[in-house]
């Protein structure tokens, strides 16, 4: 006989409970066996506290740290063609490809996969326990607890104390005890809330579920797998032994063993949530996903620990760590939404309500015009934001940065619902309460008049100014695109209303002495957050800063733009929502996006014009690409040879109707201090030469720099909406170019071009014609615009090098009058221009600003005239000075070209005349868009940034690295496919030998903001 058999003798006992019970007892795991999960969570925090070292390090990393991050960045994506077929084949929504997780996330997964493996089988699986007093060595006699009641004290006799190896029990056990064990980690993976997201916390990773979902998911399932392992191995050992009483198998007898049964009542809701969780269920039926989520965890953890006791307290601890989280986010929940205290607005009562009247009734039984701007709403709202700060420099009377011009702020726990081109809804959210939040971060929005028991997971597009003595200051901003579910429900709500000409749902009255908004619907909203890893990210660390955007990603580059704007300007980044700094390093920032309409560029027009204002041209420069190009172009005939350089590039400013007034009481701009003052014009708001925007490219050859950043699509020639790419077009703005030179990485061609535009959803093919047609001629009026800027720029030449003041000054005048620039300076008071900090040396100070005093208005026109050509054009206007000599005739032939060009550009009441319908609604509503004078002037100037095709954008991102004084980062919102080529491309631009010879512009630093819930 065996002295040390795998499997132990049980206690005979004739009653079936008390033998089973007796049986599982002795075949249970030893105490030291445990130690294996003890050695997993040592190992786990080991590498957690390096990551820990790694981020607080900032950016000084060492060279060894860019080899890594060359091959960590990288995510790949596959099925890239597939989705593109289904949809032209079938009509569907365009699907991205299926995207893998990066490198770094493989790796972490790969190393706790193989880690829990090696701890699941490697080495014996049951340690000798230490032998109790009073037990003799060797098997207990079969017979000594023959026909006893069930004695613990004695069953210790049966147990094995000696080492095994390995057996059926001994591998269920030990498996089952690291699964236990990754439990907490799973469900750490899974929080949002700090202090229980350890992971989270700004002193450690700081890393949230938008990036630890990919590592939640899978643990997860190597949970689920793993404990499958252990529930496969013990269903092998009850199954092949036997009772030796009645000679029955044992797994029947195992049914009548408790532990056994809450294990089994355990495996069935995991089982659950694990299939619940894949991707296509996940993606067609969220609500009912999150549902079970919320339902079965709990339920999980507490049947798992029921299972086990002796070792439950795993299951506890993640149950616990779980609740405590969800109570802390309930808790700011109620706090952030005013459930328990309402703010009740102070205004005078009304005879009666409006909730049964149309808009224009309320508005006209008010004597309004629809629209209320900061004073009027706080004359009716009783504003306090505990944790904003209470002692503001910035005036009261204000027009908020990141919202329309002339902005309706709705009343605390509702928001504004406007409808925008390409079904798309902007959302402007006011809260009763303010909990700050990092640029670029995301919140769960809840509307109970479109489903009242889920939340849905939108960017903000805007950013949390601390300073801010009034509610604008302090809006969310989200720019939700209809898809299906939820999107849909919400776009067809606000159609439905619009076409009623109501301003809120029935049951839905707003506060008393709630103006109505005078286009768009208020709907009570309840958010939760914030939310996201970006939160880590220290912006102004770099010297430059790189921000691509693909579709309704825009929003998050528009929270970061805003960000960086005001901190250019001298405002401390510390109540902006970003961490607190002495100064600032950036000196350069590029916005890039990539829209699929022209229509589109509505979205964002008037929140980047106003940054184009904050700051000087050299510190911000704007590329908006438009990818969906008419196939009815021909291609651009090349020009002739030696005739290249008789082109000048478009000029990033023109003479501004809409200049911008800036804090008159001198303290530092603000979000809230840029405003576009229609209706002045002419010469005397005239750039500073010194604060209009380089171009990245060689001018040498007077070739326009963005027709080498354009790429061919020899990928998109299928039928209906999936034309032609930017491969066509008629005038020299759509000239393409390729460049693979110097061994550089090329990005990759083989792409649909809905893949950096389109998230999974996004309905392509439901353009209304009319929004189409909207598109198409906003296209041409930014073509006309960079037409009449070139020509301008020639002009000036011209004027300069005949001695032609007095003609140069009547020509900038007269365009002045119709011609808007994208690029607004600040139209100061007599003899005052803001000039924003060193950019070299960062921003010392908190508010950093200087002043130039003692020039009259009328000499500080003349001298903007003088030298109006900034010194990166001058080569631009030797074009014109070489021209000078031409004949009166000559020169009045020039001139009616550029009358003839004005006549052609649109002015807001054309625009007005033709705002399209939206989209059809779920019983086929449809209602116009509208817009605000203001909006519209910022639209059609924002036309002139905005290029019809797809950017090369390893191009881009070289162009960007020439011209960086020091670290580098790139930050990209959108679909998979645009966020996996950005990394592919940042990775290929990192380059060690640099950082080796102590030039760190050879690091770049990346940051995506991809999730999925």
């Amino acid at each position: 006989m065996d002295p040390h058999p795998n499997n132990p003798g049980s206690p005979p006992y004739t009653e079936p409970h008390d033998w089973i019970t007796g049986y599982l007892t002795v075949h249970s795991m030893s105490k030291p066996s445990y130690r294996v999960a003890f050695a997993l969570w040592i190992i786990i925090a080991a590498f957690f506290l390096i990551g820990t070292v790694v981020h607080l390090t900032g950016t000084s990393k060492p060279f060894w740290f860019a080899h890594w991050s060359k091959w960590a960045l990288r995510r790949r994506t596959w099925r890239k063609h597939a989705g593109k077929k289904e949809a032209e084949k079938t009509g569907k929504p365009h699907r991205q490809p299926t995207p893998l997780p990066s490198n770094s996330q493989l790796l972490s997964l790969g190393f706790i996969f193989i880690l829990s493996m090696i701890l699941c089988f490697v080495g014996p699986d049951y340690i000798a326990p230490r032998r109790p007093a009073g037990i003799p060595d060797g098997p207990a006699p079969p017979s000594t607890l023959q026909n006893r009641e069930v004695d613990h004290k004695q069953i210790a006799e049966y147990v094995a104390y000696y080492t095994i190896n390995k057996s059926w029990w001994t591998v269920a056990g030990r498996t089952g005890n690291i699964a236990f064990a990754l439990f907490p980690l799973c469900i750490l993976f899974a929080l949002k809330a700090a202090p229980f997201a350890l992971f989270a916390l700004p002193y450690t990773t700081q890393f949230s579920f938008d990036k630890l979902s990919t590592l939640h998911r899978w643990v997860g399932r190597l949970i689920y797998f793993i404990t499958s392992i252990h529930v496969l191995s013990w269903s092998i050992q009850l199954a092949t032994t036997k009772n030796p009483v009645t000679n029955r198998t044992t797994y029947i007898y195992a049914w009548l063993y408790p532990p056994f049964v809450w294990g089994w009542a355990a495996f069935v809701p995991f089982t659950l949530l694990i299939a619940s969780s894949f991707r296509f269920f996940r993606y067609n039926f969220y609500e009912t996903f999150y549902a079970l989520h919320v339902f079965l965890v709990p339920i999980t953890l507490f049947t798992a620990g029921m299972h086990h006791p002796s070792v439950g307290w795993w299951c506890w601890s993640a149950l616990i760590i779980w609740v405590a989280e969800r109570a802390w986010r309930g808790t700011w929940w109620f706090w952030v939404n005013g459930i328990f205290k309402r703010q009740i607005p102070n205004a005078p009562p009304r005879e009666k309500s409006l909730s049964h009247m149309s808009r224009k009734s309320s508005i006209s039984s008010l004597g309004l015009k629809g629209t209320a701007n900061l004073d009027t709403i706080s004359e009716y709202t009783d504003y306090e934001a505990p944790l904003l700060r209470k002692h503001s420099r910035v005036p009261t009377r204000v027009e908020s940065l990141m919202s329309p011009p002339s902005t309706y702020v709705p009343p605390p726990g509702y928001a504004l619902a406007e409808l925008m081109p390409g079904k798309t809804i902007r959302l402007t959210v006011l809260t009763p309460a303010c909990r700050p939040w990092a640029p670029g971060q995301h919140f769960l929005l809840s509307i109970p008049s479109i489903n009242k028991y889920t939340s849905h997971p939108f960017t903000v597009g805007s950013i949390c100014d601390q300073e801010s003595s009034n509610p604008a200051g302090r809006v969310l901003i989200f720019f939700i695109r209809a898809k299906a579910g939820w999107t849909k429900t919400l776009w067809d709500t606000t159609v439905a209303l619009g076409a009623r000409d109501k301003f809120h749902c029935d049951g839905e009255e707003p506060p008393q002495g709630t103006y109505p908004p005078e286009r768009g619907v208020l709907l009570r909203t309840f958010v939760e957050g914030p939310f996201g890893s970006v939160a880590r990210t220290d912006w102004i660390e770099y010297s430059s800063v790189l921000l691509v955007a693909g579709g309704s990603g825009v929003s998050f580059a528009l929270s970061v733009l805003v960000y960086l704007c005001l901190c250019l300007s001298g405002r401390a980044s510390k109540y902006l929502g970003g961490q607190a700094k002495p100064f600032s390093r950036v000196s350069r920032v590029r916005f890039v996006w990539l829209a699929r309409e022209f229509s589109h560029i509505s979205w964002c027009a008037s929140i980047v014009r106003r940054c184009m204002a904050l700051v000087p041209g050299s510190a911000l420069q704007v590329d908006i690409f438009v990818t969906n190009v008419p196939k009815d172009k021909k291609p651009t005939t090349p020009a002739a040879p030696g005739t290249e350089g008789t082109k000048p590039p478009r000029l990033s400013w023109t003479p501004s109707k809409s200049p911008v007034s800036l804090n008159p009481t001198g303290a530092a701009p603000s979000m809230e201090d840029v405003s576009l003052e229609a209706g002045s014009r002419g010469p005397g708001h005239l750039a500073p030469p010194e604060e209009r925007r380089p171009r990245p490219v060689s001018i040498s050859s007077f070739s326009d720099d963005h027709n080498s950043l354009l790429m061919p699509n020899p990928h998109e020639g299928g039928p209906g909406r999936y034309g032609d790419g930017g491969l066509k077009g008629k005038d020299y703005d759509y000239e393409m170019g390729m460049d693979g030179q110097n061994g550089q990485f090329q990005e990759d061609s083989t792409y649909d071009v809905l893949d950096y535009t389109h998230f999974n959803g996004d309905l392509d093919a439901e353009v209304v014609p009319a929004e189409e047609s909207f598109s198409r001629r906003l296209r041409q009026e930014g073509a006309l615009r960079r037409k009449l800027t070139r020509k301008m720029t020639m002009g000036m030449g011209m004027g300069m090098e005949a001695g032609g003041h007095q003609d140069q000054e009547s020509l900038w005048a007269d365009l002045g009058q119709q011609v808007a620039s994208p690029t607004l300076i600040a139209t100061p008071g007599p003899g005052e221009y803001f000039t924003p900090p060193n950019s070299s040396h960062g921003h010392k100070g908190e508010h950093a600003q200087t002043m130039h005093e003692g020039a009259d208005e009328d000499t500080m026109g003349r001298d903007a005239r003088r030298s109006s050509i900034p010194p990166y054009l001058q080569k631009y206007a030797e074009l014109g000075k070489r021209d000078a000599t031409k004949s009166s005739r000559a020169q009045r032939l020039e001139r009616t070209s550029m009358s003839s060009i004005r006549d052609n550009i649109m002015d807001v009441s054309a625009v007005q005349a033709m705002l399209p319908k939206t989209g059809k609604g779920a019983r086929g509503e449809e209602v116009a868009l509208q817009f605000n004078d203001e909006e519209v002037e910022d639209m059609l100037a924002m036309t002139e940034y905005a290029w019809p095709g797809r950017p090369m954008l390893d191009k881009l991102l070289r162009e960007e690295v020439k011209l960086a004084k020091g670290p580098l980062v790139v930050a990209c919102c959108g679909p998979t496919q645009l966020s996996a080529s950005i990394r592919k491309i940042v990775a290929a631009q990192i380059d060690p030998v640099k950082i080796k010879a102590g030039d760190q512009t050879g690091y770049i630093s990346c940051v995506t903001e991809e999730f999925e819930y």
